[in-house]
């Protein structure tokens, strides 16, 4: 892709600009890409024992000599409680109603579904904000008096911290197991291939199941270390194993360069950037947006 992967020491404020330390000098930084959480970006603003941040970051951020791509917290699109407001949402930037009907969700940190949950903990998954992989998380009807009662006191201590939902009643696959064939709740991963007339899919697909004696789907991101993988047709494990994983990363490249793409046509003009003394590489550069750019392509 032609981006370098930095750490923060690659990295040098000066000027209240960003520039990445080379053999060849310091070259100036226009976009960033980060991938260290909010917290630890920088030392004079967050966290001041944070090691992997760049000291002054903030300060290039704030006068716009620098762009970041992911900015300081976009995080809060992973929070939990936004699922109670996605249709409100939906509807009030698109005036549309959203095609897929949401999972019914209650907010703790609010007086009516705090009292909710409190009163139907049994028939409820409690979910914390900001948790993932199904770490914190407890199913009412399969959790103990016990494991119950514990996450009671946790959402009263900090309701804010919880949201509660349904249990989702999902379907389930015929799985061959060593004793036979049982009916387990999959993660079905096809592998789709972009041709120029249509996207279709290449006749295989990966599946992905918990591990026994973990029956329900919540635990198949926490197990994945133990997950299972399985091919609807012939082909060779390995092969299959290796097609997955190169399908998803070509994904993430291409998120990431779409990403990328846009902020350096955003950049400050040439007077406000640039390395010590100007970076002479601006007299070529574009100073707005093409009209007849063609789009990223896969």
């Amino acid at each position: 892709m032609g981006v370098p992967l930095v750490e923060g020491g690659d990295l040098v404020i000066a000027d209240d600009r960003v520039f990445m330390k080379t053999t060849a000098g310091l070259a100036p930084v226009h976009v960033i890409y980060r991938r260290i959480n909010d917290d630890f970006i920088d030392p004079e603003v967050f966290r001041p024992d944070s090691l992997l941040g760049v000291p002054g970051l903030m300060r290039a951020y704030r006068k716009g000599n620098v762009s970041l791509a992911n900015a300081i917290g976009t995080g809060v699109a992973d929070d939990k409680a936004v699922y109670a407001y996605l249709p409100r949402l939906i509807r009030y930037y698109l005036d549309q109603d959203a095609i897929l009907p949401n999972v019914e969700t209650h907010i703790c940190g609010e007086a009516d579904g705090l009292s909710y949950t409190l009163d139907h903990l049994d028939d409820l998954v409690v979910k914390p904000v900001g948790e993932s992989g199904g770490y914190g998380i407890v199913v009412g009807p399969r959790a103990s008096a016990a494991e119950r009662a514990e996450m009671r006191a946790r959402v009263r201590a900090d309701p804010a911290n919880y949201i509660s939902q349904p249990m989702v009643r999902l379907s389930v696959c015929p799985t061959l197991m060593d004793d036979g064939v049982r009916p387990r709740h999959v993660d079905l991963r096809p592998v789709c291939r972009h041709r120029p007339q249509h996207l279709g899919a290449a006749g295989r697909s990966l599946s992905r199941r918990p591990p026994p004696g973990l029956p329900d789907r919540q635990t198949l991101r926490r197990e994945a270390g133990r997950k299972t993988r399985g091919c609807l047709s012939s082909l060779l494990a390995r092969y299959a194993e290796c097609i997955f994983w190169m399908a998803r990363y070509v994904e993430r490249a291409e998120n990431l360069a779409r990403i990328l793409d846009v902020h350096p046509w955003r950049r400050p003009p040439p007077q406000q950037r640039g390395g010590l003394g100007g970076d002479p590489r601006d007299q070529q550069r574009p100073r707005a947006v093409r009209q007849d750019r063609p789009p990223l392509r896969r």
